[in-house]
This record gives structure tokens, C-alpha cells and sequence, in this order.
């Protein structure tokens, strides 16, 4: 694994585990400004980083605990200034005691920031 990819696995888990760890904050410091989600439900889509944002408040509104991310197996591309991690992955929810866990298949396209804002 090069440097490169190894940096982008390093955003990735800050990005995944932010949210996992419900730290919002840490979450949203590698994310896009101009960044676009899509879910599984009819209405689990945001367009920019304020409403991507808001979804993400009213998750943790919903359900306040940490959890759980494992990651089954990842994979990355980087071509110039973007890459794209494909992986599986499970999450471990506490449910009443109870550990439930989802299988859930995650893309993400990140792009390299430069140090000019580019």
C-alpha cells in the first residue's frame, strides 16, 4: 500500500469513526464543503456540508451512543487528486443490551485538499 492510499484510509476512518464515536466535530473536519450523500431511505440524501450536517445532528438526537465500525475489506483508488474507498463493513449498535449489528457496504470519493484551497 502506497502513502497515498494509506492517507486516504487515515481521512476515511476519521470520517467513519467521527461518526461512529459520535464525535460530529472530528467527523466534519475532513468533510467537503460542497460534499453529497446518499442513503438507502427515500430521504436519507444532503447536498453540502450544512445539511449533511443537520442529517447527521438528528442522528445523533436519535441515537446518542457510540458504536461500532469494522471494516470487513477495503479497497482504495486514487487517480490524481481524488480517490474513491470501497469496502464492507459492520456496525454494532447496543439495542437494549443487545448487540445488533448491520451489514452495510460503504463508497466514498474523498479529494485531496491543496495547500492552496484547490
Amino acid at each position: 500500500m502506497t502513502t497515498e492510499e494509506e492517507e486516504v484510509i487515515a481521512t476515511h476512518d476519521i470520517f467513519w469513526q467521527g461518526l461512529a464515536n459520535r464525535d460530529l466535530e472530528k467527523r466534519f473536519s475532513v468533510c467537503a464543503d460542497d460534499v453529497t450523500f446518499f442513503g438507502t431511505g427515500h430521504h436519507e440524501h444532503a447536498v453540502g456540508k450544512e445539511q449533511y450536517r443537520e442529517m447527521n445532528e438528528i442522528g445523533k438526537l436519535q441515537y446518542p451512543a457510540p458504536f461500532e465500525i469494522h471494516i470487513e475489506w477495503i479497497k482504495v483508488r486514487v487517480i490524481r487528486h481524488v480517490a474513491c474507498v470501497e469496502c464492507d463493513t459492520i456496525w454494532i449498535k447496543d439495542k437494549k443490551g443487545k448487540p445488533e449489528k448491520d451489514f452495510l457496504r460503504l463508497t466514498t470519493i474523498l479529494k485531496k485538499k491543496t495547500t492552496n484551497g484547490r
